[in-house]
């Protein structure tokens, strides 16, 4: 008997990307499957962050297609992420989860009877949103996170990392891509 296939998250198909007379991506294609744990090695300038940041959604191919699973959530961590200075660590690993704290303002604004209620409760039950807070302190706690009211400015660059990856993975992606995961 054959083992199912898992759904398909992400199909790329003949990307390419020049960047001046530089071939960065030559006809690349790719899938990523629902169970998948990829790991891209290769020299350095040979388009590793240009192809995730493609199949992030954050540029666009010279050519080629990619395909995404509607409604999917993508997590993206960059090799040379951005926090934000004036933040505390706790207000910069919230701001990963913004789109679940509209959903919730949004709802617990509309008058009880309304329609859109449902579908936002809905919205909120799946991406788990009435247990936010209490995944924040898990995840906090479970990547060793800095104390919640640290000045960004005075973490070490491995703080800053576990602050900036906890912040990607709050919003509870789909899909997490992290670029150079490992550089602090």
């Amino acid at each position: 008997m054959s083992k199912a296939i898992d759904p398909v998250l992400i199909a790329a198909r003949e990307l390419s990307v020049r960047f001046g007379e530089q071939v960065v991506l030559n006809n690349a294609t790719m899938s990523v499957h629902q169970a998948d744990r990829i790991g891209l090695i290769g020299n350095n300038g040979s388009g590793k962050s240009t192809l995730l940041k493609i199949i992030a959604g954050i540029m666009e191919p010279d050519s080629g297609t990619v395909t995404r699973k509607r409604d999917i959530m993508i997590g993206y961590l960059s090799q040379d992420f951005q926090l934000d200075p004036v933040l505390s660590v706790y207000e910069n690993i919230v701001e990963g989860a913004h789109d679940v704290i509209a959903i919730l303002r949004e709802y617990e604004s509309l008058p009880f009877t309304s329609k859109k209620r449902h579908l936002l409760e809905a919205h909120i039950h799946h991406r788990d949103g009435w247990n936010l807070e209490n995944r924040i302190e898990t995840a906090m706690h479970s990547l060793n996170v800095p104390e919640k009211n640290r000045d960004i400015m005075t973490l070490s660059g491995g703080e800053k990392r576990r602050v900036a990856l906890c912040q990607a993975i709050i919003s509870r992606p789909d899909l997490l891509i992290l670029d150079e995961p490992t550089n602090h």
